[in-house]
């Protein structure tokens, strides 16, 4: 087809096809598209170039790859643990990319996340995937690659189940769950390592991400410092780095001399068994407690984290300041009131070894073995 370009009337031609590959009825109708661009000053060839760019940057602007690039560029700043970063990448990679990866982000809309979303299914899984989704999204906007996208209206029809509380027993049945503890050790049924984290765990509250990642270095006289990079990382510790501090009570102490007999060569309190220069998995306590309190009473009441909880409970039972027992959780809300914890650093030591040796105290009347 022949034609005078809009602005230098110069004469052109651009192609329609051939036959039979294009059919006389095609070649008439793509005619009439370019004409009626020439008409509206639009140089067909130019335009066909145009929409030929379009389609290979939509090639190669796919979800997959925009999130790639989110996940090196952006999220390291706002996830600062690298297991929480990996653990979202197989997410993605278990529930989104095989449906979503190859499409390109222009062509992601809420029919589609909709589809994804009945797959998968309300809840916390839903919820953290669909902040990865939207995150992807938004970081298009802000590369050029699409204009906007409405993809939040997708999880409007999806209500998150309310959160349950991790099981735990009271401080009253402690003794069998310490009893069960202590036989499963004597019969070889887990490892020293993980009967050891089991009661370090109580004595000192921590969780078993921080127990498990544990250094002899950080050990100071009578007190575990716990570097603020072991810590749950959350936004304001990441804004605000800060150790935590645990006095150690009597028990703990000797727990960790006992300790020392196996690990002693180690930097890590609970080194792997078989490869000493790393930590042993956060996962074992939690993998023996499911074990060895199956077919008993408090199956399904108790796990790893719930050892906290046991912990804050006998403290609140025993009298202990809420802000000396949440400072002993190394919880950051710690009850005071937020014009008093910017300006009152205080870090109760003296009254936190004091809780501590309580708790411990009651520990062993329970049956904990630490030597």
């Amino acid at each position: 087809m022949r034609y005078k370009r809009p602005i230098t009337k110069k004469e052109n031609e651009v192609s329609l096809g051939n036959f039979p590959e294009v059919s006389l009825q095609q070649a008439r109708k793509q005619r009439d598209e370019f004409l009626a661009l020439l008409a509206e000053n639009i140089d067909p060839l130019e335009y066909r170039k145009e929409q030929e760019l379009a389609e290979i940057r939509k090639a190669e602007n796919t979800f997959k790859i925009i999130c790639s690039k989110w996940f090196n560029d952006v999220y390291p700043s706002k996830a600062s643990n690298p297991d929480t970063i990996a653990k979202n990448w197989q997410r993605l990679e278990k529930h989104v990319l095989p449906f979503i990866g190859d499409l390109p982000l222009a062509d992601i809309k809420p029919r589609i996340l909709l589809e994804l979303y009945q797959k998968i299914g309300a809840g916390n899984t839903l919820d953290k995937l669909h902040r990865l989704i939207k995150s992807t999204m938004d970081y298009g906007i802000k590369l050029g690659v699409i204009e906007f996208h409405n993809c939040n209206i997708a999880k409007d029809d999806f209500i998150t189940p309310i959160a349950k509380n991790h099981p735990s027993i009271m401080p009253y049945e402690l003794p069998k769950l310490i009893d069960l503890m202590n036989n499963a050790y004597t019969a070889h049924r887990i490892e020293p390592n993980t009967f050891y984290a089991f009661n370090l765990s109580l004595l000192t509250g921590l969780r078993q991400g921080e127990v498990t990642k544990l250094e002899w270095r950080f050990i100071d006289n009578e007190l575990l410092i716990v570097p603020s990079y072991v810590l749950k990382q959350t936004r304001k510790l990441k804004e605000q780095p800060r150790d935590h501090i645990i006095p150690l009570s009597t028990q703990a102490k000797r727990l960790l001399e006992t300790i020392k007999q196996i690990n002693g060569t180690s930097a890590f309190i609970f080194a792997k068994v078989r490869n000493r220069t790393a930590p042993m998995s956060r996962e074992s306590v939690t993998k023996a407690l499911k074990e060895i309190l199956q077919g008993t009473d408090l199956q399904g009441r108790q796990n790893a984290h719930g050892l906290r909880s046991i912990f804050r409970t006998y403290l609140t039972q025993i009298g202990v300041d809420v802000v000396v027992a949440e400072l002993a959780l190394a919880h950051l809300s710690t009850g005071k009131g937020k014009i008093q914890a910017i300006y009152d650093r205080y870090e109760y030591l003296d009254e936190r070894k004091q809780a501590l040796q309580q708790w411990g105290d009651y520990c062993e009347q329970c049956g904990m073995i630490t030597g």
